[in-house]
């Protein structure tokens, strides 16, 4: 074993924890395969126990679970690997940060046009003196006009921003699950 290449240091130390838990490749396979809800083969644990493929990120996480361990844990004591999982774990905490504060963002521009909207309900049911009719269609049309913008904003977000990019993401993974 090289004690420099990561994917040998955590390669061993999986097949080290699988084997005090007794535990078959194909044990922690098949676990790993029911949380991913995809294909993940005996192959796949012998080829990332020697060493010869990487492991990903959210397939660490499985094995940590499949073992009972930590992923700080997995990573066993080699400064390297560990170091190598701590960052993993700290950048999955950062995406996760990330998604929380993005939703939290759209909530508070929905809470914004629901506002809006309830502002110009009551425009229309109590107009104060000196607001035409004009003036609370054109209120109506903006908020219209900024609504569409928004949704169409968000369509292309999503459809661009995240759609495309994790679709090109789950292609690399299933021609990686398949040639495994």
């Amino acid at each position: 074993m090289n004690e420099t290449n990561p994917d040998e240091l955590i390669g061993a130390r999986i097949q080290d924890l699988r084997t005090q838990l007794q535990m078959s490749q194909a044990d922690v396979a098949n676990y790993v395969a029911r949380l991913m809800g995809s294909p993940f083969h005996q192959q796949t644990i012998l080829k990332i126990e020697k060493g010869t493929r990487s492991l990903k990120f959210l397939e660490a996480t499985y094995i940590a679970r499949a073992l009972g361990v930590t992923l700080e844990e997995l990573g066993g004591s080699q400064g390297e690997s560990r170091e190598l999982f701590m960052r993993a774990d700290l950048r999955a905490r950062l995406v996760d940060h990330a998604f929380v504060a993005a939703e939290e963002a759209v909530l508070a521009l929905a809470r914004e046009f629901e506002s809006s909207w309830e502002f110009l309900e009551q425009m229309r049911s109590n107009r104060p003196a000196g607001v035409s009719d004009e003036d609370v269609e054109i209120a109506q049309r903006n908020l219209n006009k900024a609504l569409n913008m928004a949704l169409a904003d968000f369509d292309r977000l999503i459809s661009v921003g995240f759609k495309g990019r994790f679709a090109k993401i789950q292609e690399g993974l299933a021609g990686e699950s398949a040639t495994e």
